[in-house]
């Protein structure tokens, strides 16, 4: 398995450029993560920085995507269940119920006498009492239907509560369904701009300020990654020695702080190199080289020095990164690199990139692209979301169901990305995109976490007069 080490041609800055300069017939792509040296500690962090951790045992195939899509099962929908409101059953009082009291009470007060009229007696206390009795009747009727209604409207607000609960778990588990699922269907299918965002946010959270240009040749399954290394002052030039009396720090000599500076830079792009294999198969092979930046004292200007550079292929990877000994600079013989070092590990620089195999052939021809050609696929907008740049919408680029998708979301008032999917049977990818080209023409709001986005446009009428406007 051992791979002879590149021939250097020293053609390659006429094509690939410097980076620092913007020369060079290629355009790589730049993407940088500034780490926060404020909250944190980089001394710290890199001290902790675990490099195998990060890299992982085995980076995923389609195999594995296609067996772990296989065990996902679709979580169904919840309906919310309507609380079902009881009666009031309590008969609204009248003359004649109230009459039909009284005289009940006229019997009990007024007994047979020997002396007098008792019924006329009994009747005159139901004349005195009906009108004042009749009105106290009404109010508590009146009190008594309102503690009911009331006992159920709070009944009703507990019941849609805990409805709306079950719902909102429902809809989690399928938003993490699709979620799942669209991240495995991108892995296998993801478009060129979907490769593109991707690798713009690769990040292997290192502890310092993380600069990386990259380029992806679909046609190869080709990616192109060029990143600023870190100088070898982030090394701790001391090392913990254990003694019999305990632990005390002891001065490293050169070549050990060489060696580590070494492991450090070449675990990075094992690191990058695995990032790239786990978001998608579109990519078999990962060509990555680091430099870093000198000041010319002539000159007094920066200039790159290449320190490696080195080709991945996924499947040789995926077998080299498992082992627990696995070891970053010595791993390096399993695959197509250069890389010069000095008497004390110490790494020379070497010409950058344009870097010929003996008696192996680069992926693609040993080029990228066609030298004389432009980097010219994408249009001077951006076509994942539309906008011109002048900060306007261009509705002839935008996704063919955008209108659809939009008409949708205002009529149902939910900006959701799951009934994009659901209602116009769209991929993951597809309505993640078409709902930020929403957002894009202010039809919908941000993403704010597993909830839906607010839709800003309330009514049918309003959306047409904003779609042809787009459309003028």
């Amino acid at each position: 398995m051992y791979k002879p080490p590149y021939v250097i041609q020293p053609s390659s800055l006429d094509f690939f450029g410097d980076k620092l300069h913007g020369t060079g017939k290629w355009t790589l792509h730049k993407t940088t993560h500034p780490y926060d040296s404020i909250n944190h500690d980089a001394g710290e962090d890199f001290a902790s920085y675990n490099f195998y951790e990060w890299v992982g045992k085995s980076v995923r195939t389609v195999e594995d995507v296609l067996k772990e899509d296989a065990k996902l099962i679709r979580p169904e929908e919840y309906t919310p269940v309507p609380y079902v409101r009881k009666k009031f059953d309590v008969p609204h009082p009248t003359q004649e119920s109230v009459d039909a009291m009284l005289e009940k009470e006229a019997r009990k007060a007024i007994l047979i006498s020997l002396f007098g009229n008792t019924e006329k007696k009994r009747q005159m206390y139901v004349i005195e009492r009906r009108g004042s009795r009749l009105d106290e009747e009404e109010r508590k009727w009146i009190a008594a239907k309102e503690a009911f209604d009331k006992a159920e409207d709070e009944n009703a607000a507990v019941h849609e509560a805990k409805e709306k609960e079950k719902q909102e778990a429902a809809n989690a588990k399928i938003e993490e369904y699709n979620k799942k699922h669209g991240l495995n269907e991108m892995f296998q299918y993801a478009s060129q701009e979907e490769v593109e965002h991707m690798l713009k946010w690769i990040d292997p959270f290192f502890p310092y300020d993380f600069t990386m240009f990259y380029q992806f040749d679909m046609p190869h399954k080709l990616v192109n990654i060029s990143f600023e290394a870190p100088t070898d002052r982030i090394i701790p030039l001391e090392k913990a020695v254990v003694h019999s009396r305990g632990t005390s720090l002891k001065p490293k000599t050169k070549t050990e702080v060489n060696r580590d500076y070494l492991d450090c830079v070449c675990s990075l792009a094992y690191v990058i190199a695995a990032n790239c294999f786990d978001r998608t198969a579109r990519i078999d092979n990962v060509y990555i080289s680091a430099y870093v930046k000198r000041l010319d004292p002539q000159t007094a200007t920066f200039e790159e020095d290449t320190l490696y550079a080195i080709v991945f292929d996924r499947e040789t990877f995926n077998w080299v990164i498992k082992p627990k000994s696995f070891l970053p600079y010595e791993s390096l013989v399993f695959f197509p690199h250069t890389i010069e070092l000095g008497a004390r590990m110490n790494i020379l620089p070497v010409d950058p990139l344009d870097l010929s195999p003996a008696g192996e052939i680069l992926p693609g021809n040993n080029q990228f692209v066609d030298t004389s050609r432009k980097d010219g696929r994408f249009p001077e907008y951006d076509p994942y979301i539309g906008v011109t740049p002048d900060g306007t919408i261009d509705i002839a680029s935008l996704d063919e169901r955008f209108e659809e998708a939009a008409r949708t979301v205002v009529l149902n008032q939910r900006g959701s990305t799951s009934d994009l999917q659901r209602k116009l049977g769209l991929g993951y990818a597809k309505a993640g995109r078409v709902m930020d080209q929403l957002e894009a023409a202010g039809i919908v709001g941000p993403q704010n976490g597993a909830k839906p986005r607010e839709v800003f446009v309330k009514d049918i009428a309003e959306l047409e007069g904003i779609l042809s406007h787009f459309r003028r």
